[in-house]
């Protein structure tokens, strides 16, 4: 039996590296998942809780994946892509089934993506396109310091950013996935950026216990960064709350 090695970008709370060691350990199946060495502990410690081993490695994802292909090619290993590939693209977008079944569709506007490889976006996309009305609306969402998909549609080719800020971690990838970029590129209507203290405040308004209702009041009177970023911290949770106590400057 091979056993399956993962690159897991520190993103969406390490949801992927926690899927891959949750099902490792029902399956029978010893994984290995490799993260960033400055990975959140809650977000490493829940995936060794689930049995998987965990290799601390690189300053970033792109320098985790690299050590996670070199591990799979001396040991064998397969490896379990994190977001580019049509099945986990697919498994992600499920997301999106999970938001309609919790709103009125008819009603529903726009809804609020988070980007970090674009697999989650390009999942919660192909979803919503097919199945929502045409004025629904997908938004892609980045911070101005991890932007690679929103340069790489400027462009018109796809990129690899030098840098990555790591404020929001859970998003911070250099390059857009290849098929991810295929899917967005054709179903996703616009992307926006966001700042670091936008994230923030927005996740501290949360942490302080506002209601539901209160995203419906700053969908309606706030600019459409300010919404995105609360929506992106709703749904990725890519900050531990310890980061919170720290004033970034804006990206």
């Amino acid at each position: 039996m091979r056993v399956p090695l993962t690159h897991a970008p520190r993103s969406v709370a390490g949801n992927h590296a926690q899927g891959v060691a949750l099902s490792g350990r029902e399956l029978g199946i010893a994984s290995t998942i490799v993260m960033p060495l400055n990975t959140p502990s809650i977000k490493y410690l829940n995936v060794d809780r689930l049995g998987a081993k965990v290799v601390l490695h690189g300053a970033d994802f792109d320098e985790a994946k690299r050590e996670c292909s070199r591990l799979a090619k001396v040991h064998d290993l397969t490896i379990i892509p994190p977001f580019d590939d049509p099945y986990i693209i697919a498994g992600q977008g499920t997301c999106g089934v999970e938001i309609l079944r919790q709103t009125d569709v008819d009603k529903l506007d726009a809804v609020f993506v988070p980007v970090g490889g674009g697999g989650l976006l390009a999942g919660v996309a192909a979803y919503i396109k097919s199945v929502a009305p045409p004025s629904c609306k997908v938004i892609g969402v980045e911070t101005f310091d991890a932007d690679a998909l929103c340069q790489t549609l400027r462009q018109g080719e796809r990129l690899t950013l030098n840098e990555v800020g790591l404020f929001a971690d859970g998003t911070a990838v250099r390059q857009i996935g290849e098929e991810s970029l295929r899917v967005c590129a054709e179903l996703v209507d616009e992307i926006v950026l966001v700042s670091n203290d936008e994230i923030c405040a927005a996740i501290k308004d949360v942490f302080e216990g506002e209601q539901p209702q209160f995203l419906a009041i700053v969908h309606c009177l706030l600019d459409i960064q300010l919404t995105s970023a609360l929506l992106t911290a709703l749904q990725t949770r890519a900050l531990s709350p310890s980061r919170l106590a720290r004033s970034p400057s804006p990206a």
